[in-house]
């Protein structure tokens, strides 16, 4: 069970590229905001997929004493960390990013000349 210990710390090391991106992305002022929306859906996708293994393991009956299917079980939840992968393209290049970043610049220099 000492590996369990280690599982949040590697989790939120792994989750530190999302938060780059988000911060490379967010409109100046509402960084709390999105960070506590990134943290929520984290969690609410924890909770699931903690059920859907859950579900799974009760799908393919795999008990304390039934290890039949325990090698699909692996297999499966393994293979569906792979699921995110082809939405990878849909991330914006490096130089759409610094556009996206200097027109939120922009914006924000216009709205803060027109305040004062």
């Amino acid at each position: 069970m000492k590996v369990l210990h280690y599982k949040p710390h590697v989790l939120q090391v792994s989750f530190m590229p999302i938060l780059v991106l988000a911060a490379r992305l967010c409109p100046p002022g509402v960084e709390a905001t999105l960070f506590a929306t990134l943290m929520s859906i984290s969690n609410g996708a924890n909770v699931t997929g903690g059920f859907l293994g859950a579900g799974l393991t009760r799908l393919l009956g795999v008990t304390s004493q039934n290890y039949q299917h325990l090698a699909l079980l692996v297999a499966v939840c393994n293979l569906s960390s792979l699921l995110p992968l082809p939405f990878l393209r849909l991330l914006p290049s490096e130089s759409d990013l610094d556009i996206a970043v200097e027109k939120a610049e922009k914006a924000l220099g216009n709205v803060v000349s027109k305040k004062e």
